[in-house]
């Protein structure tokens, strides 16, 4: 690694951004108090960024890895800036004459180094599927390498000052251009947010950094100033007085793994030709309904990172909710986050098929959802007509549209002064929209559909109703867990009472210090130290959050009743996955016991579930898909794949016992898995009785660590029974151990 210090490089600044970033934006000149963000909670990678000097030698710090440099060659031209990979598992160098320098798995695709140029080049951006880049020259032209599209150039403008800078948008379809003096130029699908001219001050400006959500942008001035424009948050500048500053290049959080290929069939056209397997065992549609009732409107309420202990069994949270679907429909009390993280159970709610089938095996990897084989697709081919309100999936970061749904208001995530892409029936594209907080916003986006879908009671109706809450802004840790940075609720929550905390057993006997008395647990678990403190300041903000969800859920209900169309509405209530209040000494989720993987669960649909009574079954987010199409009695003439759920309407076959789930488990990693939190791979069978784990070695197939739980006499999974040299009360380790080799590959009705 290249040994420089600042005083000696022209370096690249990077802003290293989580992905739940839901500071207030503000155009104006970075302070040198301005908060750094924490890695995402959703497993955004850990902060960090790449310096580098004109020679190309670079230093790599935090979560930015050194994959190479040019320090040790003889450049006939200084380099002039950088770009990474799109998961930072590689990165290009460029020199003033156009060399490109390829690094990681960063791929060449060509260079200017041996064109003339008129001016030098001064800087580069990478392509959103990594297979392209863009050259800018100080003129403005253009040079576009690999899978990089032309969008237009200054090449012909007069310029004041030089342009010293691009970047590109979040779907690759435009770019950036910046000058010396600040003036922004937008190409393509690139937006103007506004720009530092006539405020850059001696420093200049020497890059422009695209915001996550591409609704937003930073300009990097050379003396290390950042003006914010749009949804870009200021985090910091370099140190004072610096003047070496020359671009900059952020450690991406954007999805991991290469996408499948994804054709959106054209509106009524046939279904694909089937895999001959995919239909074998699905019996999609069952007996008939009571009443003969069939072909609901389907009402999904999706909130983020809520567990079912401390929220379903406590009166004062979401009392309104529960009065609607709790009281007047039927609470699941064994449902469950097949696998307890956000973007791989999002995959599995919207596919109908688990992790190791859908290969979402992390946060970074939706791309590998085939997005033509989801619910909507499938609606839309029973005459539904589809909509979404929130979040599509976790690393979607509006990067394409949200496919096969009629309208939407969709958005990353956060909750005060966000961005949404909103497309409103008989809009043919989408627009900006600005939300003060986003579960009010989407609460009124739903109000509105409903009211709409009204209009048309001839053609019934699917809309997914997302929110961000109970998620945090960012991750904890140890000394930073303030419950006004961590969570946002509206002025009129400031002083609304929330039920008082009762930390679990697995809080007071395994939390914080506490590593003597978790010696039975796989030693991630032990290594975990998070102070009961903070899981207070958990609970807390994730209370404060749920008020505005209770709000939301009352207002679409009351909307439901009061345009008529409850009565023939499947309503079903649930989270992605749960959340540690530091149970154990954790905090997040992501792993397998209770807390983690428990969700609130409730279903209304008048006449078909019975108000007020409680379902056992064993229920997953695989099953969403297949009750959708049992309830709208509609059986698809082709399946491309086989659905691992089964429908939880009443009377359906029940499940034996459940498979659970997390990252590569049983097969090879895959390029660009990052996982969560350093979580080893592991795979679970329950029943309400017991839970059986494996963890697993490097190789996701050796067992590392196995754990057993009789969920009857140790509800908070205390005692690991494996562990407690007592071979009187140990199971049938090998049977539960084949059983579980065997769910880790099934498909179809063969997935417990």
């Amino acid at each position: 690694m290249y040994p420089g210090t600042m005083r000696k490089l022209a370096v690249l600044l990077t802003l290293a951004l989580g992905l739940a970033v839901a500071t207030l934006p503000r155009t104006g000149r970075a302070q040198a108090g301005d908060p750094v963000p924490a890695a995402g909670e959703d497993g955004g990678p850990a902060p960090g960024y790449w310096l580098v000097g004109r020679d190309g030698g670079v230093d790599a710090f935090g979560g930015a890895t050194f994959l190479g440099s040019t320090g040790h060659l003889r450049l006939q031209q200084p380099v002039v800036g950088m770009a990474p990979t799109r998961i930072g598992d590689g990165y290009w160098l460029v020199a003033a004459d156009g060399g490109i320098f390829s690094f990681g798995q960063a791929g060449f695709y060509g260079s200017t180094g041996n064109e003339h140029l008129n001016q030098p080049i001064v800087g580069m951006a990478a392509t959103q599927s990594g297979k392209g880049y863009w050259l800018v020259a100080a003129d403005g032209r253009i040079f576009a390498f690999g899978d990089a599209g032309f969008f237009g150039s200054t090449g012909n403008e007069h310029l004041n000052r030089p342009i010293v800078g691009m970047a590109a948008s979040q779907s690759g379809k435009g770019y950036w251009l910046v000058a010396a003096d600040g003036r922004i130029f937008a190409f393509g699908d690139a937006a103007f947010f506004g720009s530092a001219a006539g405020r850059a001050g001696p420093g200049s400006v020497v890059a422009v950094l695209p915001s996550q959500t591409g609704a937003g942008y930073w300009e990097l001035g050379g003396d290390g100033a950042v003006f914010s424009f749009g949804d870009a948050a200021p985090y910091g500048s370099a140190p004072a007085g610096h003047h070496g500053i020359v671009g900059g290049a952020g450690v991406p959080t954007g999805a991991g793994l290469p996408p499948l290929p994804v054709t959106s069939p054209d509106v009524g056209a046939d279904p694909l030709a089937p895999d001959p397997a995919a239909t074998a065992d699905q019996a999609l549609v069952g007996a008939p309904l009571p009443g003969g009732k069939s072909r609901p409107n389907i009402l999904f309420i999706l909130v983020d990172d809520a567990r079912s202990e401390g929220t379903m069994d406590q009166p004062g949270v979401l009392p309104k909710t529960k009065r609607w679907l709790a009281r007047g429909g039927t609470t699941f009390d064994q449902g469950f986050s097949t696998t307890s993280l956000c973007c791989p159970e999002r995959a599995t709610i919207w596919s109908g098929r688990v992790e190791h089938n859908n290969q979402v095996v992390d946060n970074y990897a939706g791309d590998n959802l085939d997005r033509d084989w989801i619910s909507p697709r499938y609606l839309h081919d029973a005459g539904y007509r589809t909509a979404l309100v929130g979040k599509f999936i976790t690393d979607w970061v509006f990067r394409y549209e949200p496919p096969h749904f009629d309208q939407y208001a969709a958005f990353q995530g956060g909750y005060v002064n966000t961005p949404f892409w909103v497309k409103d029936p008989g809009q043919k594209q989408h627009s900006w929209a600005n939300a003060p907080y986003s579960t009010d916003f989407i609460a009124d986006k739903a109000v509105e559909y409903i009211d709409g879908f009204a209009a048309n009671r001839s053609q019934p109706w699917f809309m997914q109703v997302a929110p961000h809450a109970p998620h945090n802004n960012h991750e904890a840790t140890r000394t930073s867990c303030n419950i006004n940075d961590l969570y946002n609720w509206p002025a009129r929550d400031d002083n609304v009472p929330t039920p008082q905390w009762k930390p679990s057993p697995a809080v007071t006997v395994e939390g914080g210090n506490n590593t003597g008395a978790k010696s039975d647990k796989v030693p991630y678990v032990r290594d975990n130290t998070f102070p009961e403190s903070c899981g207070k300041v958990t609970y807390d903000g994730q209370m404060k959050t749920l008020l505005s969800v209770d709000d939301m859920v009352d207002r679409v209900m009351t909307e439901l009743q009061k345009s008529g169309q409850l009565a023939n509405t499947l309503v079903i209530f649930t989270s992605d996955n749960g959340f540690a209040h530091g149970d154990r000494g954790l905090t997040s989720k992501g792993l397998g016991y209770l807390e983690h993987t428990k969700v609130p669960f409730m279903v209304r649909w008048d006449g078909v579930f019975a108000p007020g009574v409680v379902d056992h079954r064993l229920v997953g987010g695989e099953d969403f898909l297949p009750t959708y199409l049992d309830a709208a009695r509609y059986a698809p003439p082709a399946l491309k794949y086989r659905l691992d759920g089964r429908s939880l309407l009443p009377g359906r076959p029940a499940r034996a016992e459940k498979l659970l789930e997390f990252g590569p488990d049983g097969r090879a990693t895959p390029n660009g898995y990052k996982g969560h939190r350093g979580i080893p791979t592991w795979a679970s069978l329950l029943t309400a009785d017991w839970q059986y784990i494996e963890y697993y070695g490097a190789d996701n197939t050796t067992v590392a660590f196995r754990e057993y739980y009789d969920l009857k006499s140790d509800p908070w999974e205390l005692q690991n029974l494996l562990a407690d040299k007592d071979p009187k009360n140990d199971p049938d380790v090998a049977g539960l151990s084949a059983r579980l080799h065997r769910a880790e590959h099934c498909s179809g009705q063969a997935c417990p």
